[in-house]
């Protein structure tokens, strides 16, 4: 990045325009000098929206066994859902013990709407997968829901509200959350070796 990009915006409409260095489109920022801090907030802003970043991420639909089992409907199952495509169980199984055990900690005796992340961890615990997290305090984000920052094989990745199955790279969900492979992962449940 040039110091002429920072330090000679241009002006429109009343405001300083700089030039994004990854794409080259340009951005408001009401100043005319622009901290590196601020720049880096803008590039973690924009990067959903840059097309110099974002990409296509493989994804195909996958309910997990979800309408086999008998549910109909929509719902937020997709703790359950991730959990029966990756690690090759029953739908109606994990609903049923995730449920059980959401219960046994004075939650609700259903999985269709969360679930929360102990109760998740220490299933997957059970049959052999491990936690591996990517996200620390004040990190920022450094894995992104695509192919080539996830392992190969089976994993189980949590994002923002959601978390979905990604099998050898391809997403297995019933939309796909990728948002062009810019969405931040907190971290992922894999095989333990």
């Amino acid at each position: 990045m040039s110091a002429q990009t920072l330090t000679r915006p241009s002006v429109r409409d009343g405001e300083f325009h700089h030039l994004c260095p990854k794409c080259g489109e340009s951005y408001a920022t009401g100043m005319e000098h622009v901290d590196p801090k601020i720049l880096a907030m803008h590039m973690s802003d924009h990067r959903p929206y840059c097309p110099a970043v974002a990409v296509d991420v493989p994804w195909v639909f996958n309910d997990g066994g979800r309408e086999l089992a008998g549910f109909q409907g929509s719902a937020g199952d997709c703790v359950t859902r991730a959990i029966a495509i990756a690690v090759g169980l029953d739908y109606r199984q994990v609903y049923d013990e995730l449920a059980k055990r959401n219960a046994a900690k004075g939650g609700k005796r259903s999985a269709r709407n969360g679930m929360p992340t102990k109760i998740a961890t220490a299933f997957l615990a059970e049959h052999g997968w491990a936690w591996v997290p990517t996200m620390t305090i004040g990190s920022g984000t450094t894995v992104h829901l695509r192919p080539d920052e996830l392992p190969g094989g089976p994993v189980i990745v949590r994002l923002s509200k959601h978390v979905c199955a990604v099998l050898d790279g391809v997403v297995n969900d019933t939309y796909d959350p990728s948002r062009g492979g810019t969405r931040a992962v907190y971290g992922y449940w894999i095989p333990a070796p």
